[in-house]
């Protein structure tokens, strides 16, 4: 038929991507004219490009698929289908060597009842996800990079408010 890429998501994911009745599953195969086969089994994902798909879709699917695969809703991530959105991942295991650590690390991002990662997202415009070993944001390029560098601050200790006061710095016109 037509070209055909693969990805994985983990299983407890799986349920998010299909989406009660197949709805969102669905919704992103008619969005972006591009099928996508999953097996449950082992969270192995199967894209299928037609003669009607964008080549540009298949990388949106799976920024789409990727995003929602890092702890972001459906609806958070549907917003990659759009040109001026973009999805960064901070690979946690790459910065760090234990578990103790990225947990401490990940609790600095979110902070108390969530208060940090709620600031960071209202201040910069982006959706930030912290899931399992990976932090994800999404926004535009510009947004996106500074709410990185201010979670990449927060992750090698700075205080939470040098951290704020630089994204506030960052974000005055």
């Amino acid at each position: 038929m037509g070209y055909e890429d693969y990805l994985f998501i983990s299983k407890d994911r799986i349920g998010v991507l299909i989406g009660e009745n197949g709805k969102v599953k669905e919704h992103l195969e008619q969005k972006t004219d591009v099928k996508i086969e999953i097996n449950s089994k082992t969270g192995e994902i199967t894209l299928e490009r037609t003669e009607k798909t964008n080549p540009e879709n298949i990388l949106k699917v799976k920024s789409v698929i990727k995003a929602i695969s890092i702890g972001f809703s459906p609806e958070k991530a549907f917003k990659l289908l759009r040109d001026e959105y973009y999805l960064k991942v901070i690979d946690l295991d790459e910065l760090m060597n234990n578990e103790k650590q990225k947990s401490r690390q990940k609790a600095r991002v979110i902070g108390t009842r969530g208060k940090a990662r709620n600031y960071l997202e209202k201040i910069t415009g982006t959706y930030i996800s912290v899931y399992e070993d990976a932090i994800g944001i999404i926004g535009n390029l510009e947004d996106v990079e500074i709410a990185a560098h201010a979670i990449g601050k927060l992750i090698t200790g700075s205080p939470h408010g040098r951290v704020y006061k630089y994204v506030e710095q960052k974000r005055k016109w």
